[in-house]
């Protein structure tokens, strides 16, 4: 990724998404753009080193799958169709891969248990949400 120095000197993280937050970098983006446009290169590949020992429990990565997507639909980051893969779809992954059941035939990096910690993760969320509203900085208490 190469940005201008003036971008990113006018630009910061949003605050609200904390502890290593899901979709940060997709929000960072939207405030980008704001400073021009954002050019695709599709030749580049993109490697993801994901760990099994990540930053964040499981169960929060979970938590934070659902409320910062939520945040961010309603912030506008994300457009309802976004939403429904990056949020909705995640809790659907979680939940069928939980149960065995495999999705669209692809290969599971996840084993069942880790996908029954991010699924509890996603119904604290959706429950936080239903009784406090959109906080992503709640994740906090469940640490």
């Amino acid at each position: 990724m190469t940005l201008r120095t003036a971008a990113v000197r006018q630009e910061q993280f949003d605050e609200r998404l904390i502890l290593y937050a899901y979709l940060e970098d997709r929000d960072y983006a939207a405030h980008i753009a704001r400073h021009g446009r954002i050019v695709g290169y599709t030749a580049a590949k993109l490697i993801h080193f994901g760990s099994r020992s990540g930053r964040v429990s499981e169960k929060l990565m979970g938590y934070t799958q659902m409320m910062n997507s939520t945040y961010l639909l309603r912030k506008g980051v994300l457009t309802p169709k976004e939403y429904g893969r990056l949020g909705l779809g995640t809790l659907g992954a979680n939940l069928l891969r939980t149960l065995g059941i495999k999705h669209n035939g692809e290969a599971d990096i996840l084993d069942r248990a880790t996908r029954r910690l991010r699924l509890q993760g996603n119904v604290l969320a959706i429950k936080d949400i239903m009784l406090y509203g959109i906080q992503p900085e709640r994740v906090a208490l469940l640490k």
